[in-house]
């Protein structure tokens, strides 16, 4: 079975990797998906941030980049589920929502959802702009990664 984690991930948090490392047991493959929000403007590059991830823990993992509605994505990598990971109730609502929308598109497509304790990806990058040391703790990589690009 294979899986889509699709989501801006800027930055890529230990939250993300958290619900990276349940989907990995879960399915055969994962597909990481850096999605293009049309409503956020990116922090960091894609290409940072997918740099980062495969030196998390050495695993090279596919990663992909798409301007495309996430059930289009689903098609074109094969993928039956897709992984959405939650911090809270308002999480759940959100992600349910659109979830519901997805399957107007395609009714096909299941969705896991799977628990982060992780905060905000904007609370990290708070952290990070102000150099302060406590970020390390929030992301699974070298900081250095993100400071490159700078």
């Amino acid at each position: 079975m294979k899986a889509l984690y699709i989501g801006s991930f800027d930055p890529f948090t230990i939250g993300h990797y958290e619900v990276l490392k349940q989907a990995e047991e879960l399915f055969d493959e994962v597909v990481i998906c850096f999605a293009r929000n049309l409503n956020k403007k990116r922090r960091f590059s894609a290409i940072t941030c997918a740099n980062a991830i495969n030196h998390i823990d050495g695993k090279k993992r596919k990663i992909i980049h798409s301007d495309e509605l996430t059930p289009y994505i689903m098609e074109e990598e094969n993928c039956e589920y897709l992984i959405r990971g939650l911090r809270n109730t308002s999480d759940y609502l959100y992600e349910e929502n659109l979830y519901q929308m997805y399957k107007q598109i395609k009714p096909e497509i299941k969705c896991v959802y799977l628990r982060g304790n992780h905060v905000s990806s904007t609370f990290v990058y708070e952290l990070y702009k102000r150099d302060l040391d406590i970020v390390t703790k929030y992301i699974p990589y070298d900081i250095n990664f993100l400071r490159e690009e700078f």
